[in-house]
């Protein structure tokens, strides 16, 4: 077992498995023939500290019992351990001629394992933005600035297949300021 249910890319990994009397033990990775602990185990948890790599398929996680007079073998199916990968969005904010500094971008939505997630970035002085976001295939944006009008984007896919999505430019314009006239 793990200690959750999913994980991103590189986050430490804690494995958990019900001991058994007179055994250390062995931890492998996918189709790994050396196990990932450099000596036997004596406790029946194990963390990996650098955590997984994105597997479009997933990893598998194998647990051997080590004995006296060898080692257990590691099974067919193991335990599923489903690692979050990353892609990169990126893009201009501007006002049709002006860069703008400071503007919001919120993504928002489910990743691949319908997780709900948000990630936030915020335009340098040139405009761009560029960040990591989980990989998902219905992300919305949002993108704001005080005094300016909020736009919407739907349908934002960042997913292994194009691990990179370009908002290109996105154009902000001025929101209509309301006047409050004397009576």
């Amino acid at each position: 077992d793990t200690d959750k249910e999913y994980y991103d890319e590189n986050e430490p990994i804690t494995l958990m498995w019900d001991a058994v009397e007179n055994a250390t033990y062995n931890v492998y990775v996918n189709e790994e023939e050396t196990p990932r602990n450099a000596a036997p185990l004596t406790s029946a948890i194990y963390t990996l500290e650098d955590g997984l790599q994105y597997n479009e398929d997933g990893n598998r996680v194998y647990v051997t019992a080590v004995y006296t007079v060898g080692e257990s073998d590691k099974g067919y199916y193991g335990t599923q351990v489903k690692v979050n990968g990353y892609g990169t969005v990126s893009g201009t904010v501007t006002d049709g001629t002006n860069p703008i500094k400071g503007a919001s971008i919120v993504i928002t939505g489910q990743d691949e394992y319908y997780q709900e997630r948000t990630f936030t970035f915020t335009t340098a002085e040139d405009g761009t933005f560029e960040g990591s976001v989980v990989f998902g295939d219905n992300y919305t944006a949002t993108v704001s600035k005080y005094d300016y009008k909020e736009v919407t984007i739907e349908n934002v896919v960042v997913t292994y297949a194009s691990n990179v999505y370009d908002f290109k430019t996105i154009t902000l314009s001025e929101a209509q300021k309301a006047t409050i006239n004397n009576l």
